[in-house]
């Protein structure tokens, strides 16, 4: 029994004297374990100086990628990287992809940014972060013509990259976006503008007077509006437009009101109820009518007083009513049916009633003008020939057919022909012959002794609208034609105008006007210079006008219209936050907001 624990022992005795000794055995374990320590932290150390390389490789990158995409400027409080991105993309667009990258044969920003975002991926292998750099990497590469919308790719990087806490610091040379220009107007700026009055109103009501002076007057014809019926005053300086109530015994009428005629300054226009009058003549103040027919012009004078023309119910001949500011009316016959083609080529404009009269067999109908004072009508004066035969389509021929406009150095006709119109002067004194403008219809514009014809023609294709701007400018010398094809126009660049009603032209002061919606992807935007040299004006960017619904960018702007005066013109845009208005100034160039009040 005293031997048990010799026994015991046995097999550890055969184990140390296999290793040697007891002391032997005791320095193996010894310096075994500090190997594995030593291993341990040789391990450790080359982990943490790769992950240390690795998290200053993805601080650099990321900062350069934030650089590329996002440019040195800090994102502002409450903005989204995807939205400085979106924001710049609306400048980049209007440029040609050869100025889109930094130097030649680099790709197009924002595709550019794409290797920067692969890099940052494979500097975060394996996490989120890696995940989304990569999605967006491939995103920008894909996005050549910047136009894609990146906004959940770009904010899902930042966002991670918050989450690991990178900051970013970029590399010296860390490329830029193209230096573009701001929108005028962000998205908040632009639906923030004040309204035109309520803002409540369908563009397809404004009725604007038939020849413009300086001052623009127009009717909103629309009486399911907050302010009902409404009739306008605009000029070139003040900072709002005046408007006021129609009358309530007109606006009782509406829809239906229209301007007709001219107004001389100091003066306020009459309102004509239904078929150009024949629902009422009303003056100013509305209180009743003076008459009820059929209108072929109008002209009201700063005294007060008004002279039209008129064709009475079952007559032929054409009448000249003058009715005074005080005292009778009085009426005469102004032109008897064999001396005019049809009533709706003729037109009373200020002083002048002028007409196309009936043409012979075998000769050419004649322009004629007949000087008109108070409720004296002085002899006709034959202006000249018009070659080109009066319009045979009777949708054409019922609407009217001469248009007039003024400057501070003659009045200007322009008289409807078949396939193109004539422009006749009266400057100095005397009448111009009639010249033949390769127009037909449009707006017509008149500034010093020049009179301009736009005409814009919408032309789809596929999903884009290019219109073709013709304008004819005319003055005693004769008259010359440019036309702009906005397909060359905007050649290479992916921001023409979605629809017909998406763009509008005019003459601004001898310039032209071109205001288009690129929708969300383009903004909304303004060329202005002369017609043969718009390419090179400056493609200014008005307003970004994205707004999210159904988690997608559309545009806010649904319609568009433009007045033109001979020293300004006013864009109307129907927004989903109600009408707003812009005034350009062709001169300089200045955009103002403008705002309408009762």
């Amino acid at each position: 029994m005293a031997r048990k624990p010799e026994i015991a022992e046995l097999p550890t005795r055969l184990l140390m004297s296999a290793l040697g000794s007891e002391r032997r055995y005791k320095r193996i374990v010894i310096f075994g374990s500090i190997g594995i320590v030593v291993l341990g932290g040789a391990i450790y150390g080359i982990a943490r100086t790769v992950d240390t390389r690795d998290t200053a490789a993805r601080e650099a990158t990321f900062g350069s990628l934030g650089t590329c995409l996002l440019g040195t400027d800090p994102l502002k409080d409450g903005e989204a990287p995807g939205t400085r991105v979106a924001t710049l993309k609306l400048g980049v667009v209007g440029l040609p992809l050869d100025k889109r990258g930094a130097k030649v044969g680099d790709l197009a920003w924002p595709a550019s940014c794409s290797t920067l975002a692969y890099t940052l991926a494979e500097h975060s292998s394996g996490t989120p972060l890696g995940t989304a750099a990569e999605a967006l990497g491939k995103a920008l590469r894909a996005d050549g013509a910047a136009t894609a919308d990146e906004h959940a790719e770009i904010d899902k990087v930042w966002a991670e990259a918050a989450t690991v806490k990178l900051k970013g610091t970029p590399a010296p040379d860390a490329p830029q976006p193209p230096k573009v220009a701001a929108p005028m107007f962000t998205a908040a700026q632009f639906l923030a503008l004040p309204k035109f009055l309520s803002g409540n109103f369908s563009l397809a009501n404004l009725r604007e007077e038939t020849a413009s002076g300086s001052k623009l007057y127009f009717l909103i014809d629309q009486k399911d509006t907050p302010e009902g019926p409404v009739l306008c005053t605009a000029n070139a300086t003040d900072a709002a437009v005046k408007c006021m109530k129609v009358p309530e015994a007109v606006a009782t009428l509406s829809p239906g009101l229209r301007l007709i005629g001219t107004v001389e300054d100091m003066a306020r226009p009459f309102y004509f109820a239904g078929d150009r009058g024949q629902l009422g003549i009303f003056p100013p103040d509305g209180k009743h009518a003076i008459a009820a027919s059929v209108t072929y012009g109008a002209s009201v004078r700063a005294d007060g007083s008004i002279s039209f023309v008129t064709r009475k119910e079952g007559s032929k001949e054409l009448h000249l009513v003058y009715q005074p500011a005080v005292g009778a009316t009085s009426d005469q016959v102004a032109l008897q049916a064999t001396e005019i083609d049809t009533p709706t080529q003729t037109g009373l404009f200020w002083d002048w009633l002028v007409y196309r009269s009936l043409a012979k067999t075998g000769a050419p109908s004649h322009l004629f003008a007949r000087k008109v004072e108070g409720a004296v009508l002085k002899p006709s004066v034959d202006v000249g020939e018009l070659d080109e035969p009066a319009p045979m389509d009777k949708a054409e021929r019922d609407r009217e057919q001469v248009s007039g406009c003024k400057s501070d150095d003659g009045l200007v006709v322009r008289v409807r022909g078949q396939k193109t119109d004539a422009i006749a002067f009266y400057a100095g004194g005397r009448w111009s012959a009639p010249m033949k403008a390769a127009t037909h219809g449009g707006a017509l514009t008149c500034h010093g002794l020049e009179a301009v014809t736009t005409v814009i023609d919408h032309v789809a294709d596929r999903d884009k609208d290019l219109p073709v701007i013709t304008q004819a400018k005319c003055n005693t010398s004769g008259c010359t034609t440019t036309k702009v094809e906005t397909r060359l126009l905007l050649a290479g660049l992916d921001i023409g105008p979605s629809d017909a009603g998406s763009s509008v032209a005019a003459d601004a002061g001898g310039k032209l006007l071109f205001v288009w919606n690129a929708g969300p992807v383009g903004g909304l935007r303004m060329r202005l210079g002369a017609p043969d040299r718009l390419k090179d004006a400056d493609d200014v960017l008005l307003a970004d006008v994205r707004e999210e619904k159904g988690g997608a960018s559309v545009s806010s702007i649904a319609s568009m219209r433009v007045l033109s005066t001979n020293t300004y013109s006013l864009v109307f845009l129907g927004t989903t936050a109600g009408v707003k208005v812009l005034r350009v100034e062709p001169a300089t160039g200045k955009v103002t907001p403008l705002q309408g009040t009762l």
